[in-house]
């Protein structure tokens, strides 16, 4: 009679079974896929500038995102030892749609001020 139950059992733990074995393997197939290009982009240009009245950099990377920046001290309006730190530059990247996108700024007494530009490919460097 036990065995009867077990096989009872059994047959009701069949179907748990399969829909946790079927779990499984679709975690593994998730967990093993490729990873896509982003996460396998390397840095191709890399340039960085510090120095005493401010710094330059820019890099590019394999996927084809761009960043430049310059920033320069000037004289503050206040205090003699006061300085501003003013800012411009760039970034871009290809949206996942494949538009690409475009940000130069400014920063300074003044404030942020962004420039965005979607869908128009970045124009030449500065």
């Amino acid at each position: 009679m036990q065995a009867y139950f077990a096989l009872v059992h059994a047959k009701k733990m069949l179907p748990v079974r399969s829909i946790v074995i079927v779990c499984a393997i679709f975690v593994s197939c998730v967990s093993g896929r490729p990873a896509d290009g982003d996460a396998q982009a390397q840095i191709v240009k890399f340039n960085n500038d510090l120095r005493l009245d401010g710094y330059n950099f820019d890099f590019e990377t394999s996927n084809g995102i761009r960043r430049t920046e310059a920033g320069v001290l000037k004289p503050g309006p206040d205090k003699e030892n006061d300085q501003l730190l003013n800012v411009d530059g760039d970034f871009s990247f290809t949206l996942q749609d494949g538009t690409p996108m475009s940000v130069k700024f400014v920063a300074s007494e003044n404030g942020y001020r962004p420039q965005v530009v979607i869908g128009q490919p970045r124009s030449g460097r500065r």
